[in-house]
């Protein structure tokens, strides 16, 4: 399947490890044009050579506090000057502060909402101006399955990331009318560099061998956040989706939130016997390993998934979407 990323721009905000890099690499593949923000210089530039030598036809690393607006407007600033269009953004960084109610301060709380939601807002508003500049434009916001399943000893993170998709949610459909489409990929426990600092001071006592599976069980056992699989999920696992959402073909999606199969929906309030990729209503797709939850109208069939021309004119779609759209 052609993604239709080759040559394509897009900039990955916390994409210098976890989901980010993985979602980074995959992109390098496509032959798409990568730009990073990560907080340590060094690890910016390591990723930069990196994705080079993976095949990216242009790589950026970019050293960017998220959490100052100036820095981010400046770094969005310099893409413009380089690129001149954005076709998607990836907002990879999130919170990671472990803690009941009792254990955080205020200040903490505070912390998180910044790091979980606020960074999201400051890379998006930077971005808008390039985004709205290119052929097609995503917007792929990372969460956690959290948002649904709550976990009391991490509850400024979970209540983080559960505001960052409704503000997702809300910019999806302030944000369509000029094609520009925004999604939220909410996965379980992946195996993230701040999960593996917790296994690695956690209690093994009792856990199983394998890295995947002594990390869920630890996970199970301090916040019983179960799933099926049995295992923490890998980055490149999620970076997949996140990649697919950001390409050419996915230009039915929007105001999406996707649960990757490294849940167990029978947590959450809203539970199916089906296995839905939801573009536009429900749509059996056993193939894709996650649930997407979504209240657009209508379908595109099969034989109209392929890219190319739009195939509705002007005057039904509007000048805004026409060219935007893909059939």
């Amino acid at each position: 399947m052609d993604l239709g990323l080759a040559d394509r721009a897009i900039c990955i905000a916390g994409g210098s490890r976890g989901m980010g890099r993985a979602a980074a690499d995959l992109l390098a593949a496509e032959q798409c044009r990568v730009a990073v923000l990560g907080r340590n210089e060094p690890d910016v530039r390591d990723v930069e050579e990196e994705l080079l030598a993976s095949g990216a036809p242009d790589a950026v690393g970019l050293q960017c506090d998220l959490l100052d607006t100036g820095e981010v407007e400046a770094a969005f600033t310099f893409l413009d000057e380089r690129w001149g269009e954005l076709n998607g953004l990836i907002n990879a960084a999130g919170p990671s502060r472990v803690g009941s109610l009792d254990d955080l301060t205020e200040n903490e709380w505070l912390e998180d909402f910044d790091v979980g939601v606020l960074t999201m807002i400051r890379t998006v508003r930077a971005a808008l101006p390039l985004l709205r500049k290119a052929v097609f434009a995503r917007i792929v916001n990372l969460a956690e399955a959290s948002i649904r399943h709550q976990s009391p000893g991490l509850i400024a993170h979970t209540a983080a990331n559960a505001a960052m998709a409704s503000a997702s949610k809300n910019l999806a459909r302030a944000l369509a009318p000029e094609g520009i489409l925004v999604n939220t990929v909410c996965p379980g426990t992946v195996m993230s560099p701040a999960v593996e600092e917790y296994l690695a001071e956690t209690d093994p006592d009792g856990l199983p061998e394998g890295p995947l599976e002594a990390a869920y069980a630890a996970i199970v056992r301090d916040f019983g956040a179960e799933n099926d699989l049995g295992r923490v999920g890998l980055p490149e696992e999620v970076a997949a989706v996140a990649v697919f959402l950001c390409s050419e073909p996915a230009s039915f999606f929007s105001c999406s939130s996707s649960r990757m199969s490294n849940h167990n929906p029978a947590h959450d309030e809203h539970r199916s016997n089906s296995m839905p990729w939801n573009v536009t209503g429900f749509m059996p797709a056993p193939h894709f390993g996650q649930f997407i939850e979504n209240p657009s109208v209508g379908w595109l069939p099969p034989d109209r998934r392929t890219v190319g021309e739009p195939s509705y004119p002007e005057s039904l779609m509007g000048p805004a979407l026409h060219g935007r759209c893909r059939s």
